[in-house]
């Protein structure tokens, strides 16, 4: 299991939870301690050279793309398709989901598969840095790629901001997702007691 960098939830979303819970019910056999990190302390460990580069390409473009179930090989299998992600079968409803969330650019492809898009500034009302960046996986609002050693140096110095526990059965974590991200370090299970957590968001 891989490094779940910090990050706050759905903050690719036009309209972001204001509240995130982690409920443990069970703690992976080894590994898996979780991480939280303030977004200032974070912000004060980006490189100056990315924050301008974020500010002047105008913000941060966020691309989510979901293959249809009838074409299910256009899309990595662990990856839910728009009938799946929406929970529903047809167009109409799935629009009507992702409008509920707030987006406005939804595009359908050749493929029958989905895209929705969305640009952030990267910041929050008082200028404080809030995207997934350094995680790679957004384009500058131009459309295309950040500076890649910038990305680098700010996934490195993300870390001098975290704060790691390990979480036992019947703790609950609660934070402020608009000022306060999570993580996860990579973890080890066992088939007779899997890790079990339970996300819950919420205004």
């Amino acid at each position: 299991m891989q490094v779940l960098a910090c990050h706050n939830e759905m903050i690719y979303n036009p309209r972001v939870p204001r509240r995130f819970m982690l409920a443990c019910l069970r703690p992976a056999a080894e590994g898996g301690e979780s991480l939280i990190m303030r977004n200032t302390d974070q912000h004060r460990h980006v490189p100056p050279a990315l924050v301008r580069e974020v500010r002047e390409r105008g913000g941060v473009l966020y691309v989510r793309s979901y293959a249809c179930a009838n074409n299910r090989d256009a899309a990595p299998s662990f990856l839910p398709t728009w009938q799946e992600r929406c929970g529903c079968t047809n167009r109409a409803s799935a629009e009507r989901f992702w409008r509920k969330l707030g987006f406005t650019d939804i595009v359908w492809r050749e493929d029958g598969g989905l895209d929705v898009r969305n640009v952030t500034s990267g910041f929050d009302a008082n200028g404080v840095w809030s995207n997934i960046v350094i995680s790679g996986m957004s384009l500058a609002a131009d459309g295309a790629p950040f500076n890649k050693e910038l990305l680098a140096e700010a996934y490195a110095e993300s870390w001098r901001g975290c704060f790691g526990f390990r979480m036992q059965a019947g703790d609950v974590l609660v934070l402020d997702n608009l000022a306060v991200q999570h993580g996860r370090l990579p973890y080890v299970d066992t088939p007779d007691a899997p890790r079990s957590l339970l996300t819950v968001l919420f205004e």
